[in-house]
């Protein structure tokens, strides 16, 4: 399978990326596939900000979504799983830093 993004891209990612992105990232991350409302319920932010990542992070091709028994279920995708492989990586390196642009 082609890779959409590479490194250069996940570099640029991370640097905007917002905390609620990050937290709802690790949340589904974490659960390995959850649906919406658990990811509410888990995170500090309210519904419509957690809304409006998922949707964010789904249209950048970051998370998969699936829908057995009209609930629909979310996942990191390949792109995603490989997303926060390089964060976990770069955070362990001391990472990117907005300063380092200046």
């Amino acid at each position: 399978m082609t890779r959409l993004y590479e490194s250069k891209h996940y570099a640029l990612f991370s640097a905007r990326l917002t905390e609620p992105m990050k937290e709802v990232l690790c949340i589904i991350g974490e659960s390995g596939e959850i649906n919406k409302q658990s990811i509410i319920d888990t995170s500090r932010y309210s519904k419509t900000v957690v809304h409006a990542c998922v949707e964010a992070l789904y249209f950048s091709g970051l998370l998969k979504l699936r829908t057995p028994r009209r609930e629909t279920l979310y996942s990191l995708s390949e792109e995603g799983q490989a997303f926060v492989d390089y964060l976990l990586l770069t955070s362990n390196e001391g990472g990117y830093h907005e300063s380092d642009e200046q």
